[in-house]
């Protein structure tokens, strides 16, 4: 069997959509596979997902020659790739994963009306600006 790493399915225009499901929590995603993976293994390939790649857990799945899964096997011990990342680069992964859950957490913002905006950021809006004109007028914190 061929080991086969870090292909990138948008590589090539022959990727095909694959739902993978947790074997822990059930989260599912479709993930593109390049086609060019089947190529170079045998009858099944193990394919690992990462954490955060779908859910907050690492598995492997058993992917046939026709991309379908055939199973799955939870990871039980995995050593940290942390130890050999920058910490710029941890604290990004944070950062991501923070924004996304609030994202995802957050109601849709409308978009703001211009007194809106004006309110928000009056002191950095230039006195001769035409849009703010009417609030800038009768804005009494302007001397």
């Amino acid at each position: 069997m061929a080991i086969v790493k870090n292909i990138n399915p948008n590589e090539t225009n022959l990727a095909v959509p694959v739902r993978f499901i947790c074997p822990i929590c059930k989260a599912s995603k479709e993930l593109k596979m390049s086609k060019n993976i089947v190529e170079k293994t045998d009858q099944l390939i193990t394919v690992s997902i990462p954490k955060y790649k779908i859910c907050d857990h690492h598995f492997q799945a058993f992917v046939d020659k026709h991309f379908k899964v055939r199973g799955y096997q939870r990871v039980d011990f995995e050593f940290s790739d942390y130890e050999n990342k920058p910490d710029y680069y941890i604290e990004n992964q944070k950062k991501e994963k923070v924004m996304l859950e609030r994202r995802e957490a957050a109601p849709e913002k409308q978009e703001m009306t211009l007194e809106e905006i004006y309110e928000e950021f009056w002191e950095f809006i230039d006195e001769d600006n035409p849009e703010f004109r009417e609030f800038v007028i009768n804005d009494k914190r302007r001397g």
